[in-house]
């Protein structure tokens, strides 16, 4: 997303370049505020789907208006714009979106649907990890730009149930790409891959401790 580092750029280019005409960025800020894909008109409209269906076919540009990753990210863009214009209309504009995304797509971990693309609100869909860190990427913007309260929250009911929950029991040894609200544990495969690498350490342990003893015994 460009308005990003537009951002950054005005934020902190007086202490770089003291006195750096931004005519230029404000400028460019405008323009993909007037030109640019809007995600919460795209979000807040009627023909935004309940699922992907087979809108998740072909090269990424075709499907991105339901790809789970660009969804999670594109939900900071009316902070962005609010925080740039100063326009208290994007913050009414940030809030509905996220409540028309929750609200068909919406799982009880604070993340929307969205194995690759948008996939309902069946929980055993899952969520990929991706859209998991840029939907808490998203509401850690909104909330630093808008100051509402909601967005900490809800980022803190995804960190605590969902980020953790893709690693194995939550001891982040094995990853779970697919993070399901039903399944929080890591799949079988990952665990007995785990269990396998415990005991090929355990007995390299033992074997080490028994030629110890060997090398003592026979000093």
């Amino acid at each position: 997303m460009i308005l990003s580092p537009l951002l950054w750029l005005a934020d902190h280019a007086a202490s770089i370049v003291p006195g750096a005409d931004l005519t230029a960025t404000y400028s460019l800020m405008g323009k993909a505020q007037s030109t640019g894909f809007l995600w919460s008109d795209w979000v807040t409209s009627p023909s935004f789907p309940p699922s992907a269906g087979s809108f998740c076919g072909g090269i990424h540009y075709q499907r991105l208006p339901v790809h789970g990753v660009d969804i999670g990210t594109g939900l900071m863009q009316e902070g962005h714009f609010f925080r740039s214009t100063h326009d208290k209309s994007r913050k009414v504009k940030a809030r509905k979106q996220l409540a028309a995304l929750m609200k068909k797509h919406g799982q009880a971990n604070g993340l929307f649907g969205a194995n690759e693309c948008l996939s309902d609100r069946d929980p055993t869909h899952g969520t990929e990890t991706c859209v998991v860190v840029e939907m808490m990427e998203s509401l850690g913007q909104l909330f630093q730009e808008t100051g509402e309260m909601p967005y900490l929250d809800q980022l803190e009911k995804i960190a605590l149930n969902a980020m953790g929950a893709p690693f194995f029991n939550g001891t982040m040894g094995a990853m779970k790409y697919f993070q399901e609200v039903d399944h929080p544990h890591a799949d079988t495969y990952s665990q007995v891959l785990l269990l396998l690498l415990v005991w090929v350490v355990v007995v390299l342990l033992l074997l080490l401790l028994m030629m110890c003893c060997r090398c003592t015994s026979a000093a």
